[in-house]
């Protein structure tokens, strides 16, 4: 969730998350270009269950937008649930329930020690959800500085 750092939480720490469908996409040669009212810079990164854009807003401000495929994550998930140990909850719900508590969490929290989330945007038709976060500059969170 790109957390660090602890403190007590105080009332100013809990912001409103708006939660909107897609209004609006537009692409080009299947690469995506517009997500409501975010302009798509380019892909920052390609995930397990997505990717991560740059994105300009309405007012020309800088956000991630990471773009998760839902039927993705529900194949991709399928096998966890059966493997020696594992709890019995099938797969599917095991991711579910963990990008929803992620969402949430996120939903919640502002401190400067984590990602703001701005905005999810649903996308019932094409089966996807849309993060809008904080964009942050300077590199992977795992990368070795020299």
């Amino acid at each position: 969730m790109g957390c660090s750092g602890s403190r007590r939480r105080d009332a100013d720490d809990f912001v409103d998350v708006e939660e909107t469908k897609v209004e609006r996409i537009e692409q080009k040669r299947n690469t995506i270009t517009r997500v409501n009212q975010y302009h798509i810079e380019k892909v920052l990164g390609k995930g397990a269950f997505g990717e991560v854009y740059s994105a300009i807003d309405h007012k020309s401000e800088t956000v991630a937008i990471k773009l998760m495929d839902k039927g993705e994550l529900r194949k991709k998930s399928r096998g966890i649930g059966k493997r020696p140990g594992a709890p019995q909850a099938s797969g599917a719900t095991l991711v579910s329930d963990s990008i929803l508590r992620e969402i949430a969490t996120m939903k919640r929290v502002t401190h400067p020690n984590c990602v703001r989330l701005f905005e999810v945007i649903d996308d019932p038709i094409q089966d996807r959800i849309f993060l809008v976060m904080e964009y942050l500059n300077g590199g992977e969170v795992l990368s070795k500085h020299n």
